[in-house]
């Protein structure tokens, strides 16, 4: 196997015998696991008290094939601050002397960040800094008692090493350092632990233990052995505590390591250290051509180097040079087994035989036949790598004798040259490749056919299948595995029964695989009685992996499995089939639910309480409540939460035990009331949800401010006033964790925020005192101007205007903001000034709240900031340009299109908004369409603008007119005016333009038929729902939402065939709000549609339809509808 090493992989090898420095240490007389944990704890932080500083010097030696490496630590504490320098000697068998060249590292923490030096690079270079969540996890890692998982136990005493010790089984899901330790009885350190690996076993033991001071026990010799031989010892030669260790030691900036010849040193130490062969090419320097170019010459002689580092870089020189190196090609062949490790700057071992491996595939067609003829010749070593070389000319040229000679290999070869030529199969995935890789899977060695599998596994290919459903019988329980899940991904339905006999395996696993490619197959009744069947099986991964398919979706399963699984041993299992029940919102659920509460895993409880919540919101049945109610009183927090979470019920009994349970020790009970009482809206609770917003937990605080927010009470004023007055100290640092992509708003943001929605005149004078101090946060200041601009006081209006001449510009920003929303246009100066502020927030700001504005007066501006370096400043710059309307804006917009920034996105939709028409992002068809329609557009856009404001009767007759021009653009521009018109006559002139040659004209005509709400044009529009063209079908289906005729269901639901997935979705917004139960079903339906976009959008409209929510399972919703449309 192919050996990738790193220097730091040496180093961390070492880095092990770190974990026994943990000062621990008297007898305990107790088997009790917790007991034992506190009293290490205890004398651990009592020897800490004791010990000022240490100091200790150790030898280790790590066995390697060709040698010992062999490293002297020194290891230096004072309270927090540690440095360990590590001195690594790499030694010859034949090396006798011990004063091999040396690599010095040094990890130093000086009690606030932690850093690794060195010498390979230098003190500057070589310097890297340690994060202190991975120092932190070191450190813990060191002392038995911090990292054993709370599931471990005690089971047995035994003596090793002279010492009484307990035997705990290491139990739980986090990872850890073993599986199984002995901690002695006496001075309570690990003197040995186990650690079990899929392929290996590694134990730990410490001997030799001696007492430094008072119970303070340190074991002085150390070894490890991987499956059973040993593979490094450490001995401490010396330990001294309290010798009064100078700062400086844990200085980093006085670190002293000095660099090294980096490349001469690697090359040194790991050409002892690795195997390898020989290192030039076999043919005589003088058969070197003569008639060759004079570089290519001294390229090749670069290979005769007896440096391997300069035969590497000479071959990789020849690479570059492609087709005039093929001179080359016999010297290059005749170097493919030179192995001398060469480490380069990435620390990982390259040789000059894979340079070569890698100069001939650059080579081209000539390289072919020579490396096709090493393959068959060559030892196999120069067998991998000319099959390498082949596998990158592959890639390039597609020669058929390169498949030849791989499929060859693969028949022919060792274990390395068959999985190299495995995998050069998978990338060909020819029909031929896949059929040389099904023979294959007869070899007799297991890791052949497994790595054949694992390809076939990776590849969604027709013709894999049989060759996985044969490998469901292979000897070897990892290739049937594979297999399954192979035949998972392929999802053919030849594979169901042999899947089915696969789930009845004698290893785990297997059944395990087959049961979750049965998933995928979807064929519920031929699959149903095996997944029934893995419910029962004795493995726990079986059984968690059946009902985890089961309860995803639950409906297509039914009740039974279900309230099976509610009986398993496994918690988890139970666990997992409340939540499924939950989602069937099934009476029969409820019994087997309650019974539940009773479990005696808290999880269970958790998970049967919220699923009796959603049952109740869904059933109304009156068997949950008492249940829930005595759930309230649970021992464990998370059940009392969920089940007060469940009780959204408006009943008085209930409201009496929400206000209570706001009173729990448990933030996370009293937040869930907080969230019931939200949804009850019973103001009865007014006066005990007020506390709460002085409650310890911000948690808990916010979800109070968000019941109050729902009151009509007049008593949540003053509180919430009080809290926008608080400038004490308010923790977000929790809200920030759980919402990690997103500002959460503090408790006093929301008070400020619901004090605005409100719009109570009272709430002014707070909310003017907090934006007027500048001594204030910005975050609030800037919310108090938000929330200001919706309140309908004039009062608060002239707070706002004050606020401009504010000496914070992003405060006076959204003050502006505030005031543009009201379209107040006192604003404009200072949102005019913000456009060319220096501050990109406040150019944002200005942009944006522009938008607000139709005003021609701002074009100009607008236009130049287009130009700005912010994409958001642009994007608002675009929109704006857009909703104003002003053909100035167009060539600058087309220009847009080819910038970078945001604007390019918007500049598009904007164009299109100015001028009705839209070539996408061709600036060219845009230019040329604008210079020859510019004055027709600027004209309907003045017409346009005077048609909304006053339909003048001459307008009329000029439109009448256009709309039967022989230029389109003016017919689809006048069809778009004549929306404004109440003349009689505009109905029939629309409705035949629905008929336009031009699809522009017909769209159009939709539109403004829509805009008008001419439910005339019913019948009409619903026959342009066919249109050939889909910007038509969709406007029509537009202006069929905004009639909401219900005579247009029918064609609608048709139209949900539509292949366009636009005007689909425009379907089924019209279908939405027309809201006919008998486009119910048929929006199921759509639920299963190959775009999310349409499957999002149909989940949309039934929810709003039916004010149900079954997420985005078809069938729970068919099944609702079934039971309910009757």
């Amino acid at each position: 196997m192919k050996m990738e090493m790193k220097v730091k992989g040496i180093i961390c090898v070492f880095s092990l015998f770190l974990l026994v420095v943990g000062l621990n240490g008297s007898a305990v007389g107790m088997d009790d696991l917790s007991a034992l944990r506190k009293k290490a704890k205890e004398r651990s932080e009592n020897q800490e008290k004791e010990i000022f500083d240490a100091m200790s010097e150790r030898e280790e030696k790590y066995k390697t094939p060709n040698g010992d490496v062999t490293s002297e630590v020194k290891i230096f504490s004072k309270g927090k601050k540690m440095r360990i320098e590590r001195l690594i000697r790499v030694m010859n068998q034949g090396d006798q002397d011990g004063n091999a060249e040396g690599i010095m590292n040094i990890i130093l923490f000086d009690g606030q960040k932690a850093w690794e030096f060195t010498s390979l690079f230098g003190k500057e270079k070589g310097k890297r800094e340690i994060s202190n969540k991975k120092w932190e996890e070191r450190q813990r890692l060191k002392t038995w008692w911090k990292w054993l998982p709370d599931e471990s136990k005690i089971v047995g005493r035994e003596t090793v090493s002279d010492q009484d010790c307990y035997i705990i089984d290491v139990n739980g899901e986090k990872q850890v350092p073993y599986n199984k330790i002995w901690i002695s009885s006496r001075n309570l350190r690990m003197v040995k632990g186990i650690k079990k690996y899929e392929k290996r076993t590694k134990l730990i033991t410490h001997s030799d233990f001696r007492t430094l001071i008072k119970d303070l026990e340190f074991p002085f010799r150390s070894e490890m052995y991987v499956n059973g031989k040993l593979q490094s010892t450490a001995i401490t030669k010396s330990f001294e505590i309290n010798k009064g260790l100078s700062d400086e030691i844990f200085d980093p900036e006085k670190v002293e390591v000095k660099g090294l010849d980096f490349e001469e040193a690697l090359d040194e130490v790991f050409s002892k250290t690795i195997p390898h062969g020989k290192w030039s090419p076999g043919i005589p320097k003088q058969e070197i051509p003569d008639n060759i170019p004079s570089d290519v010459r001294e390229k090749i002689e670069g290979l005769y180097s007896k440096k391997a580092r300069h035969r590497m870089k000479a071959a990789h020189a020849l690479g570059k040079m492609g087709e005039r190196a093929v001179p080359a090609i016999p010297f290059l062949i005749a170097m493919l087994d030179d192995d001398t490790p060469v480490i380069m700057g990435d620390l990982y071992k390259r040789t000059p035989g894979g340079a070569a491996s890698s100069a001939l595939s650059q080579m081209g067609r000539p390289a072919i036949e020579p490396l096709i003829s090493i393959l068959k010749e060559g030892n196999n070593k120069v067998r991998l790598e000319s099959l390498m070389a082949l596998q990158n000319l592959y890639r390039h040229i597609k020669d058929s004798r390169i498949i030849d000679a791989v499929i060859e290999a693969l028949n022919e070869g060792n274990l390395k040259v068959k999985i190299r030529a495995v995998i050069i199969l998978k990338e060909i995935k020819s029909p031929r490749a896949i059929e040389a890789l099904s023979t294959a899977m007869q070899d007799k060695d297991v890791e052949v056919r497994k790595k054949i599998v694992h390809v076939f596994k990776s590849i969604k290919d027709p013709r894999t299948v049989e060759p996985l459903i044969a490998a469901l019988k292979d000897e070897d329980k990892e290739i049937r595995r594979i297999a399954a899940e192979g035949l998972s991904r392929n999802k053919a339905p030849i594979a169901v029964d042999p899947l089915i006999n696969a789930s009845k395996d004698q290893d785990a696993s297997v059944r395990r695989a087959a049961i979750l490619a049965l998933d995928s197959h979807k064929d519920i009744l031929r699959v149903r009685e095996v997944f029934i069947d893995a419910l029962k099986d004795p493995d726990v991964t079986v059984r968690r992996s059946a009902l985890s398919i089961i309860a995803q979706n639950p409906v297509k399963w039914s009740l039974e499995p279900l309230i099976f699984a509610l009986q398993d041993k496994d918690p988890k299992i139970r666990k997992r089939s409340t939540l499924g029940l939950a989602y069937l919102c099934d009476g029969h659920a409820v019994g087997p639910l309650i019974k539940a509460l009773k479990d005696s895993n808290k999880g269970v409880r958790k998970g049967a309480a919220g699923a009796l919540g959603g049952l109740y919101t869904k059933t109304k049945d009156p068997r949950i409540v008492d249940p829930l109610i005595e759930a309230t009183q649970d021992i464990e927090p998370e059940v009392r939460e969920n089940a007060v979470g469940a009780l959204k019920i408006k009943d008085p009994r209930i409201t009496k035990i929400l206000n209570m349970a706001l009173k729990d020790k448990e933030p996370g009970v009293r937040g869930a009331a907080a969230r019931s009482l939200k949804s009850i809206k019973d103001e009865q609770s007014v006066e005990h949800l007020i506390p709460l917003l002085k409650d310890e937990n911000i948690e808990v605080r916010i979800e109070a401010i968000g019941a109050l927010r729902e009151m009509k009470d007049e008593r949540v004023f003053e509180p919430l006033f009080a809290v926008v007055k608080d400038k004490s100290y308010r923790n977000t640092r929790a809200l920030k964790m759980k919402h990690p992509f997103r500002r959460i708003e503090d408790d006093r943001e929301l008070a400020i925020k619901v004090l605005g929605e409100k719009g109570d005149p009272r709430a002014i004078i707070p909310l003017a005192a907090l934006l007027k101090d500048n001594a204030e946060e910005q975050k609030y200041r800037y919310k108090a101007a938000e929330a200001l601009g919706r309140i309908n006081d004039p009062r608060a209006i002239d707070t706002l205007i004050q606020t401009l001449e504010d000496k914070d510009k992003i405060v006076r920003q959204y003050a502006a903001e505030a005031l543009a929303r009201r379209k107040d246009r006192r604003v404009l100066p200072t949102l005019l000034d913000g456009l060319n502020d220096k501050n990109v927030f406040v150019r944002q700001k200005a942009a944006s709240s522009l938008w607000h504005f139709k005003d021609d007066r701002f074009v100009e501006p607008l236009i130049k900031a287009l130009d700005d370096k912010d994409g958001y400043v642009q994007e608002a710059s675009a929109r704006a340009l857009g909703r104003i309307g002003d053909p100035r804006a167009v060539e600058p917009l087309i220009n847009a299109l080819t910038k970078k920034g945001m604007a390019a996105g918007w500049a598009r939709a904007e164009l299109q908004a100015i001028t009705k028409v839209n070539f996408g992002h061709d600036v060219k068809k845009w230019k040329a369409w604008w210079i020859k329609n510019k004055e027709t557009c600027i004209k309907f856009n003045k017409i346009e603008i005077q048609m909304k404001e006053n339909t003048d009767p001459e307008l009329v007759e000029y439109l009448i007119k256009a709309i039967r021009d022989q230029y389109p653009y003016t017919r689809k521009r006048a069809a778009r005016a004549l929306a404004y018109s109440k003349d009689s006559r505009v109905l029939t002139c629309l409705i035949n333009a629905l008929n336009d040659p031009n699809p522009g004209v017909r769209a159009s005509a939709a539109l403004a038929l829509g805009i008008k709400g001419e439910s005339g044009a019913v019948v009409s529009l619903n026959r342009s729902l066919s249109d050939e063209d889909k910007e038509v079908r969709s406007a029509v289906a537009y202006a069929l939402q905004k009639l909401r005729d219900k005579r247009s269901v029918e064609p609608l639901i048709i139209a949900l065939n539509d292949p366009n997935r636009l005007v689909k979705a425009d379907v089924i917004w019209a279908l939405m709000d027309i809201g006919d139960p008998r486009s119910i079903e048929p929006l199921i339906k759509s639920l299963r549609d190959q775009d999310p976009s349409i499957r999002s959008v149909a989940l949309r409209a039934l929810k709003k339809m039916t004010g149900e929510s079954f997420s985005r399972d078809p069938e729970a919703w068919l099944k609702w509808w079934n039971e309910t449309k009757k």
